[in-house]
Protein backbone atom coordinates (compact mmCIF):
# COMPACT_ATOMS: atom_id res chain seq x y z
CA UNK A 1 0.00 0.00 0.00
CA UNK A 2 1.41 2.88 -0.64
CA UNK A 3 1.24 6.62 1.43
CA UNK A 4 0.90 9.55 -0.78
CA UNK A 5 2.16 12.62 1.34
CA UNK A 6 -1.07 14.63 0.51
CA UNK A 7 -3.25 11.71 2.35
CA UNK A 8 -1.37 12.56 5.49
CA UNK A 9 -3.11 16.12 5.20
CA UNK A 10 -6.46 15.58 5.13
CA UNK A 11 -6.85 13.86 8.74
CA UNK A 12 -6.10 16.50 11.16
CA UNK A 13 -8.47 19.30 12.02
CA UNK A 14 -9.37 21.04 15.24
CA UNK A 15 -11.43 19.46 17.80
CA UNK A 16 -13.22 22.01 20.20
CA UNK A 17 -9.92 23.58 21.16
CA UNK A 18 -9.78 25.80 24.30
CA UNK A 19 -8.98 29.15 24.49
CA UNK A 20 -5.52 28.41 24.76
CA UNK A 21 -4.93 25.25 22.77
CA UNK A 22 -4.14 27.21 19.83
CA UNK A 23 -4.27 30.09 18.17
CA UNK A 24 -4.98 29.28 14.57
CA UNK A 25 -8.89 29.04 13.21
CA UNK A 26 -11.34 25.93 14.31
CA UNK A 27 -11.14 24.38 10.71
CA UNK A 28 -7.94 25.16 10.24
CA UNK A 29 -5.17 22.42 10.13
CA UNK A 30 -2.72 21.99 13.27
CA UNK A 31 -0.14 20.65 10.96
CA UNK A 32 0.81 21.55 7.56
CA UNK A 33 2.56 18.87 5.67
CA UNK A 34 5.73 20.58 3.55
CA UNK A 35 7.39 17.92 2.00
CA UNK A 36 9.13 14.90 1.96
CA UNK A 37 12.31 13.88 1.67
CA UNK A 38 13.54 10.05 0.37
CA UNK A 39 15.64 8.22 2.38
CA UNK A 40 16.66 5.68 -0.70
CA UNK A 41 18.62 2.87 0.69
CA UNK A 42 18.08 3.05 4.13
CA UNK A 43 16.81 -0.49 4.80
CA UNK A 44 17.28 -3.44 6.53
CA UNK A 45 16.14 -6.84 7.44
CA UNK A 46 12.45 -7.80 9.45
CA UNK A 47 13.08 -7.87 12.65
CA UNK A 48 11.43 -10.49 15.08
CA UNK A 49 9.10 -7.57 16.46
CA UNK A 50 8.18 -7.04 12.87
CA UNK A 51 9.56 -3.92 11.69
CA UNK A 52 11.80 -3.73 8.71
CA UNK A 53 13.91 -1.00 8.26
CA UNK A 54 13.73 -0.23 11.83
CA UNK A 55 14.83 3.65 12.31
CA UNK A 56 15.42 5.48 15.58
CA UNK A 57 16.37 9.21 17.31
CA UNK A 58 16.72 11.97 15.34
CA UNK A 59 18.98 15.52 16.60
CA UNK A 60 19.04 18.34 14.74
CA UNK A 61 22.44 20.18 14.07
CA UNK A 62 21.41 24.34 13.91
CA UNK A 63 24.81 25.10 12.33
CA UNK A 64 24.53 23.10 9.46
CA UNK A 65 20.26 22.78 9.40
CA UNK A 66 21.50 18.96 9.52
CA UNK A 67 19.15 16.28 10.68
CA UNK A 68 20.54 12.97 12.11
CA UNK A 69 18.79 9.81 12.21
CA UNK A 70 19.84 6.83 13.60
CA UNK A 71 19.30 4.21 10.87
CA UNK A 72 19.03 1.07 13.51
CA UNK A 73 18.72 -1.52 10.86
CA UNK A 74 21.23 -0.82 8.85
CA UNK A 75 23.93 0.20 10.92
CA UNK A 76 24.30 3.96 10.19
CA UNK A 77 24.01 7.25 11.14
CA UNK A 78 22.05 9.32 8.21
CA UNK A 79 22.80 12.76 7.55
CA UNK A 80 19.74 14.99 6.16
CA UNK A 81 20.53 18.62 4.51
CA UNK A 82 16.99 20.20 5.08
CA UNK A 83 18.33 23.19 3.18
CA UNK A 84 18.59 20.74 0.24
CA UNK A 85 15.73 18.51 1.05
CA UNK A 86 17.98 15.77 0.34
CA UNK A 87 20.05 12.94 2.40
CA UNK A 88 23.34 13.62 1.73
CA UNK A 89 25.72 10.81 3.74
CA UNK A 90 25.04 7.67 5.76
CA UNK A 91 27.88 7.04 7.99
CA UNK A 92 27.91 3.22 8.37
CA UNK A 93 29.31 0.78 10.53
CA UNK A 94 27.18 1.40 13.78
CA UNK A 95 25.89 -1.77 14.90
CA UNK A 96 22.23 -1.26 16.16
CA UNK A 97 22.44 3.09 16.06
CA UNK A 98 19.93 3.90 18.56
CA UNK A 99 20.48 7.55 20.58
CA UNK A 100 21.87 10.83 19.44
CA UNK A 101 22.97 13.53 20.35
CA UNK A 102 24.72 17.00 19.13
CA UNK A 103 27.01 19.49 20.79
CA UNK A 104 27.11 22.74 18.55
CA UNK A 105 29.70 24.59 20.57
CA UNK A 106 32.18 21.78 19.48
CA UNK A 107 30.76 20.89 16.14
CA UNK A 108 30.17 17.80 17.29
CA UNK A 109 27.50 14.34 16.95
CA UNK A 110 27.28 11.82 19.10
CA UNK A 111 25.87 8.37 18.22
CA UNK A 112 24.59 5.30 20.70
CA UNK A 113 25.32 1.81 19.08
CA UNK A 114 23.58 -0.64 20.63
CA UNK A 115 25.27 -3.72 19.11
CA UNK A 116 28.95 -3.09 20.80
CA UNK A 117 27.57 -0.66 23.65
CA UNK A 118 29.64 2.15 22.43
CA UNK A 119 29.21 5.57 21.59
CA UNK A 120 31.01 7.44 18.66
CA UNK A 121 31.55 11.42 17.73
CA UNK A 122 32.12 12.56 14.35
CA UNK A 123 32.51 16.66 12.81
CA UNK A 124 29.00 17.90 11.90
CA UNK A 125 30.40 19.92 9.10
CA UNK A 126 33.22 16.72 6.98
CA UNK A 127 31.36 13.69 8.61
CA UNK A 128 34.46 12.44 9.65
CA UNK A 129 34.59 10.79 12.72
CA UNK A 130 36.40 11.87 15.69
CA UNK A 131 36.10 9.02 18.25
CA UNK A 132 34.58 6.28 19.91
CA UNK A 133 34.28 4.57 23.71
CA UNK A 134 32.45 2.01 25.21
CA UNK A 135 29.65 3.31 27.07
CA UNK A 136 27.18 0.95 28.44
CA UNK A 137 25.39 -2.82 26.93
CA UNK A 138 23.13 -1.88 24.67
CA UNK A 139 24.06 1.99 24.31
CA UNK A 140 20.46 3.47 23.83
CA UNK A 141 19.54 7.50 24.00
CA UNK A 142 21.72 10.23 24.63
CA UNK A 143 21.08 13.98 25.71
CA UNK A 144 23.41 16.84 25.92
CA UNK A 145 23.56 18.69 29.37
CA UNK A 146 24.60 22.02 28.64
CA UNK A 147 24.05 22.78 32.51
CA UNK A 148 27.45 20.51 32.80
CA UNK A 149 28.81 20.51 29.08
CA UNK A 150 28.45 16.55 29.86
CA UNK A 151 26.81 13.83 27.35
CA UNK A 152 24.80 11.50 28.81
CA UNK A 153 24.16 7.95 27.31
CA UNK A 154 21.68 5.19 29.07
CA UNK A 155 21.37 2.04 28.51
CA UNK A 156 21.89 -1.41 30.13
CA UNK A 157 20.57 -5.22 30.34
CA UNK A 158 16.91 -5.73 31.49
CA UNK A 159 18.18 -6.20 35.04
CA UNK A 160 20.51 -3.77 35.34
CA UNK A 161 20.78 -0.51 33.84
CA UNK A 162 22.80 2.93 34.14
CA UNK A 163 23.03 6.26 32.90
CA UNK A 164 26.25 7.76 31.98
CA UNK A 165 28.17 10.97 31.46
CA UNK A 166 31.13 11.53 29.00
CA UNK A 167 33.04 14.30 28.11
CA UNK A 168 32.29 15.06 24.98
CA UNK A 169 35.36 16.67 24.05
CA UNK A 170 37.76 14.04 25.15
CA UNK A 171 35.13 10.45 25.34
CA UNK A 172 36.68 10.64 29.28
CA UNK A 173 33.95 9.17 31.35
CA UNK A 174 32.61 11.24 34.10
CA UNK A 175 30.15 9.54 35.78
CA UNK A 176 27.78 6.39 36.04
CA UNK A 177 24.58 5.79 38.05
CA UNK A 178 23.24 2.39 38.28
CA UNK A 179 19.60 1.66 37.59
CA UNK A 180 17.23 -1.54 38.27
CA UNK A 181 16.45 -1.90 34.48
CA UNK A 182 17.61 -0.69 31.15
CA UNK A 183 17.14 2.94 30.83
CA UNK A 184 15.09 4.70 28.00
CA UNK A 185 14.24 8.03 27.35
CA UNK A 186 15.41 10.26 29.77
CA UNK A 187 15.54 14.30 30.55
CA UNK A 188 17.48 16.50 32.45
CA UNK A 189 16.55 19.52 34.17
CA UNK A 190 18.22 22.68 32.49
CA UNK A 191 18.18 24.65 35.46
CA UNK A 192 19.10 22.31 38.44
CA UNK A 193 20.82 18.82 39.38
CA UNK A 194 17.83 16.83 38.63
CA UNK A 195 17.66 14.09 35.48
CA UNK A 196 14.28 12.24 35.03
CA UNK A 197 14.74 8.48 33.64
CA UNK A 198 12.05 6.19 32.34
CA UNK A 199 12.64 2.68 33.57
CA UNK A 200 9.68 0.52 31.56
CA UNK A 201 9.96 -2.66 33.11
CA UNK A 202 9.78 -6.03 31.11
CA UNK A 203 7.99 -6.80 27.96
CA UNK A 204 5.19 -8.76 29.03
CA UNK A 205 4.69 -6.44 32.14
CA UNK A 206 0.84 -4.45 32.82
CA UNK A 207 1.88 -2.32 35.72
CA UNK A 208 5.60 -2.33 36.48
CA UNK A 209 6.97 1.05 34.80
CA UNK A 210 8.30 3.96 36.75
CA UNK A 211 10.15 7.05 36.75
CA UNK A 212 13.46 7.36 38.34
CA UNK A 213 14.62 10.73 39.67
CA UNK A 214 18.51 11.56 40.10
CA UNK A 215 20.28 14.58 41.57
CA UNK A 216 23.16 14.01 38.75
CA UNK A 217 25.62 16.35 39.91
CA UNK A 218 25.83 13.77 43.69
CA UNK A 219 24.96 10.55 41.28
CA UNK A 220 22.62 9.79 43.73
CA UNK A 221 18.85 8.35 42.79
CA UNK A 222 16.41 10.63 44.66
CA UNK A 223 13.08 9.07 44.14
CA UNK A 224 11.43 6.03 42.18
CA UNK A 225 8.04 6.62 40.78
CA UNK A 226 5.81 3.82 39.61
CA UNK A 227 3.33 4.33 37.19
CA UNK A 228 0.12 2.83 38.65
CA UNK A 229 -1.67 0.74 35.79
CA UNK A 230 0.69 1.19 33.42
CA UNK A 231 3.85 -0.07 31.96
CA UNK A 232 6.60 0.26 29.23
CA UNK A 233 6.84 3.60 29.35
CA UNK A 234 9.30 5.08 26.70
CA UNK A 235 9.32 8.84 25.52
CA UNK A 236 9.65 11.07 28.14
CA UNK A 237 9.71 15.62 27.74
CA UNK A 238 9.48 18.33 30.25
CA UNK A 239 7.40 21.72 31.02
CA UNK A 240 9.29 22.56 34.46
CA UNK A 241 7.80 25.86 33.96
CA UNK A 242 4.25 24.35 35.02
CA UNK A 243 5.84 21.63 37.36
CA UNK A 244 5.06 19.13 34.87
CA UNK A 245 6.81 15.74 33.19
CA UNK A 246 5.04 13.89 30.37
CA UNK A 247 5.74 10.06 29.55
CA UNK A 248 3.87 7.62 27.16
CA UNK A 249 3.31 3.98 28.30
CA UNK A 250 2.35 1.53 25.44
CA UNK A 251 0.24 -0.19 28.16
CA UNK A 252 -1.98 0.48 27.85
CA UNK A 253 -1.16 3.74 25.39
CA UNK A 254 -1.30 6.82 26.60
CA UNK A 255 0.15 10.19 27.57
CA UNK A 256 0.68 10.51 31.50
CA UNK A 257 1.41 14.42 32.91
CA UNK A 258 3.24 13.52 36.32
CA UNK A 259 4.13 16.35 38.78
CA UNK A 260 7.78 16.65 38.84
CA UNK A 261 7.80 17.29 42.75
CA UNK A 262 6.05 13.94 43.92
CA UNK A 263 5.39 12.61 40.49
CA UNK A 264 1.57 12.47 41.21
CA UNK A 265 -0.59 11.76 37.98
CA UNK A 266 -2.13 15.20 36.84
CA UNK A 267 -3.72 14.08 33.79
CA UNK A 268 -3.42 11.19 31.25
CA UNK A 269 -5.68 10.61 28.01
CA UNK A 270 -5.34 7.90 25.25
CA UNK A 271 -2.87 8.32 22.37
CA UNK A 272 -1.22 6.58 19.41
CA UNK A 273 0.14 3.03 20.01
CA UNK A 274 3.81 2.15 19.98
CA UNK A 275 5.02 5.76 20.85
CA UNK A 276 8.88 6.10 20.68
CA UNK A 277 9.38 10.31 20.54
CA UNK A 278 7.28 13.37 21.90
CA UNK A 279 7.96 16.89 21.89
CA UNK A 280 6.68 19.79 24.04
CA UNK A 281 6.03 22.88 22.86
CA UNK A 282 6.05 25.75 25.22
CA UNK A 283 4.67 28.04 22.64
CA UNK A 284 1.74 26.79 21.82
CA UNK A 285 1.38 24.67 24.98
CA UNK A 286 0.92 21.65 23.00
CA UNK A 287 2.12 17.74 22.73
CA UNK A 288 3.67 16.30 19.76
CA UNK A 289 3.22 12.53 19.79
CA UNK A 290 4.91 9.96 17.48
CA UNK A 291 3.37 6.54 17.85
CA UNK A 292 4.02 3.68 15.09
CA UNK A 293 0.80 1.65 15.60
CA UNK A 294 0.31 -1.80 16.12
CA UNK A 295 2.23 -4.64 14.79
CA UNK A 296 2.70 -8.22 13.91
CA UNK A 297 4.24 -8.70 17.34
CA UNK A 298 4.47 -5.34 19.11
CA UNK A 299 7.29 -6.47 21.88
CA UNK A 300 4.25 -6.21 24.54
CA UNK A 301 2.94 -9.44 24.62
CA UNK A 302 0.07 -8.74 22.05
CA UNK A 303 -0.14 -9.89 18.54
CA UNK A 304 -2.43 -8.66 15.94
CA UNK A 305 -2.99 -10.28 12.09
CA UNK A 306 -1.12 -7.35 10.40
CA UNK A 307 0.33 -3.91 10.84
CA UNK A 308 -1.93 -1.45 11.76
CA UNK A 309 -1.36 2.67 10.79
CA UNK A 310 0.43 4.47 13.31
CA UNK A 311 -0.38 8.40 14.02
CA UNK A 312 1.22 12.35 14.71
CA UNK A 313 -0.92 13.04 17.37
CA UNK A 314 -1.54 16.78 19.09
CA UNK A 315 -2.39 17.45 22.61
CA UNK A 316 -3.53 20.78 23.94
CA UNK A 317 -2.71 21.77 27.34
CA UNK A 318 -5.29 23.92 28.67
CA UNK A 319 -4.29 24.04 32.05
CA UNK A 320 -2.16 21.98 34.40
CA UNK A 321 -3.99 19.16 35.25
CA UNK A 322 -6.19 18.94 31.47
CA UNK A 323 -5.13 17.14 28.22
CA UNK A 324 -7.07 17.18 25.35
CA UNK A 325 -6.00 15.19 22.16
CA UNK A 326 -7.22 18.28 19.45
CA UNK A 327 -5.98 16.42 16.13
CA UNK A 328 -4.05 13.63 14.13
CA UNK A 329 -2.38 12.67 11.69
CA UNK A 330 -2.60 9.54 10.12
CA UNK A 331 1.15 7.61 9.48
CA UNK A 332 2.37 4.32 7.86
CA UNK A 333 2.98 1.53 10.12
CA UNK A 334 6.12 1.66 12.45
CA UNK A 335 6.77 5.58 11.70
CA UNK A 336 7.43 5.50 15.69
CA UNK A 337 10.49 7.78 15.84
CA UNK A 338 11.09 11.67 15.08
CA UNK A 339 11.96 15.04 16.55
CA UNK A 340 10.23 18.49 16.77
CA UNK A 341 12.56 21.51 16.43
CA UNK A 342 11.19 24.58 17.96
CA UNK A 343 13.56 26.95 15.78
CA UNK A 344 11.88 25.80 12.35
CA UNK A 345 8.32 25.23 13.77
CA UNK A 346 8.45 21.89 12.28
CA UNK A 347 7.91 18.18 13.02
CA UNK A 348 10.08 15.13 11.65
CA UNK A 349 8.92 11.79 11.15
CA UNK A 350 11.20 9.28 10.23
CA UNK A 351 9.20 6.48 7.82
CA UNK A 352 10.89 3.10 7.59
CA UNK A 353 10.68 0.90 4.31
CA UNK A 354 7.60 -0.16 3.67
CA UNK A 355 6.30 -2.95 1.15
CA UNK A 356 6.04 -0.50 -1.84
CA UNK A 357 8.44 2.27 -1.19
CA UNK A 358 11.64 3.65 0.11
CA UNK A 359 12.15 4.98 3.97
CA UNK A 360 11.68 8.83 3.86
CA UNK A 361 11.45 11.64 6.44
CA UNK A 362 8.26 13.79 6.36
CA UNK A 363 7.97 17.32 7.50
CA UNK A 364 4.90 18.91 9.36
CA UNK A 365 5.16 22.65 9.68
CA UNK A 366 3.08 23.79 13.13
CA UNK A 367 0.35 26.27 13.11
CA UNK A 368 0.74 28.35 15.83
Amino acid sequence: MRYAPILFAVSIALAAATKSAASAAPDEPLLIPARTIPLTGVGGPVERNGIAGRLDHVAYDPATHRLFLAAFARGSLEVVDLDQGALIKSLEGIPQAQGVAVVPALGSVFVASGGDGKIRSFDTKTLQQRGSVFAVADADNMRFDQRSGRVWVGGGSPKAGAVLAFDPATLARITQLPLPAHAESFQVDPDGPRMFINVPGAKTADNAGSVVVADREKGIILATWTLAGAARNFPMALDLSHGRIFVVSRKPPQLIALDDSTGRVLAAAPCAADCDDIGYDPKTNRIYLIGGGRRVNDGAGQSVERDQPGSLDVFALSDREKISKIGSVALPPHARTGLFVPSRRAIYVAVPVQAEKSAELLEFQVKD
